[in-house]
């Protein structure tokens, strides 16, 4: 009997036979569980990039057949008199915008931090959040009538100061700071979030051996704080350059 219940195991060769055999079971579940997203990745995401890049080595006119023209595409673009003007009209959007994705989240992420009423905190919290979700025609629309230059809530407020009219979207002096504007308050909700939950994620502890040691508030914040809020700070600017 002990010769029968010992023949019944399986060998070595057998259970190296059933772990490939899981393994394979496990890989493909993984797979048909990611697929969807990553299908939906490469679709939308990476293959327009990818056919973009093909396209800028083409002349098409969107209705025409394609004709590969090499690298005339570029030597236009970068020899065209506004390129340069262009690039560094880009140049200061993403700096001034730099306010947006990190200063400005984080002052009011601290302050929000200090206030004891969790009710009045998830509030102004929400408030903030509310341009984030919205969507972006939406937004564009209500800033595009209050910027009007005839009915545009700024330039009625300004007309009750006895100010001037202003074309605030086709003005060079004032166009990329109302872009600006909109960008920042759209996005400013996004970044406080994340450095919401980031102070969140700091124990009391170094905080309240930083206050029995006598430190203030400042030296907690640029000693302590400052630093664990590293990757936040980091993930926020590169999708403000991104």
């Amino acid at each position: 009997m002990i010769e029968v219940m010992h023949s019944s195991k399986p060998n070595k060769k057998q259970l190296s036979s059933l772990t490939r055999k899981r393994i394979r079971i496990t890989n493909l579940s993984f797979f048909l569980y990611v697929f969807p997203a990553l299908f939906s990745f490469v679709l939308f995401k990476w293959w327009p990039i990818i056919y973009s890049f093909a396209l800028s080595y083409m002349k098409w006119n969107f209705v025409g057949a394609k004709h590969w023209v090499g690298l005339q595409n570029y030597a236009r673009l970068f020899t065209h008199p506004h390129f340069h003007q262009a690039f560094v009209n880009t140049f200061i959007y993403i700096v001034a915008l730099f306010p947006f994705f990190v200063v400005l989240p984080l002052l009011f992420a601290l302050l929000l931090s200090y206030i004891r009423n969790k009710s009045i905190q998830g509030l102004y919290r929400a408030l903030l959040f509310i341009p984030t979700i919205l969507a972006f025609s939406i937004v564009c629309l209500v800033w595009m009538w209050m910027y009007n230059p005839q009915f545009g809530l700024f330039n009625n407020l300004l007309g009750l100061v006895g100010g001037k009219s202003i074309s605030w979207l086709s003005d060079e002096n004032y166009a990329i700071v109302s872009i600006v504007i909109v960008t920042g308050w759209k996005i400013l909700g996004q970044n406080l979030i994340l450095y919401a939950a980031g102070l969140m994620m700091i124990s009391n502890d170094y905080i309240e051996a930083a206050t029995i040691d006598g430190a203030s508030q400042w030296k907690i914040f640029w000693k302590i704080k400052w630093p664990l809020l590293a990757p936040t700070t980091i993930y926020n600017v590169i999708t403000a350059v991104n």
